[in-house]
């Protein structure tokens, strides 16, 4: 659903719906959209004035990156302090490089149902992990999903916004 980036406030999520390309990125998007069932493939965070993500590494978008094909979704009685909170985790891991081996993992246990050791703390963060990390790191669950995909965080009670499933019922 399209959204207008100056209508977005810091620390709102952007949940993407196909971003997938003939990119590894994009190979990845649909690894996760297929993993998932789901129509989401990517989240992000937004930041002061940016969209805060885990790509390749953790860095700075333009706020009107998905401004075509992201949904914006808001937290539930967030304060301003908590906001901050969540968007200064993000910005304190900017650099950090993607959580590749955390996404396989993730994969192997979504995909094949390979038992697997748990992982407590990541060593690194998916894009829907750095974005529930950053909230819990506010003293906001969004999701007890123990590696959370984009439609785990889509699927939290306390986000407020229209999921694609809702407006398609809706045409």
């Amino acid at each position: 659903m399209p959204y207008d980036p100056s209508s977005l406030r810091p620390g709102d999520i952007i949940l993407c719906v196909g971003r997938s390309s003939w990119t590894l990125g994009g190979l990845l998007d649909a690894l996760i959209h297929w993993a998932t069932v789901s129509p989401f493939d990517h989240a992000a965070l937004v930041g002061s004035g940016c969209l805060l993500e885990a790509l390749w590494q953790v860095t700075k978008s333009p706020l009107d990156k998905y401004a075509s094909n992201g949904w914006v979704y808001s937290i539930s009685g967030a304060t301003d302090e908590r906001c901050h909170q969540a968007i200064s985790f993000v910005e304190e891991r900017l650099g950090d490089r993607y959580g590749i081996a955390e996404l396989l993992e993730d994969a192997a246990r979504d995909i094949a149902h390979v038992p697997l050791w748990p992982r407590v703390q990541p060593r690194r963060f998916t894009c829907s992990g750095l974005v529930a990390a950053a909230w819990a790191s506010a003293g906001v669950v969004l999701t007890y999903a123990p590696w959370p995909s984009p439609m785990d965080l889509a699927e939290s009670p306390i986000l407020v916004g229209q999921r694609p499933w809702e407006a398609a019922g809706d045409a």
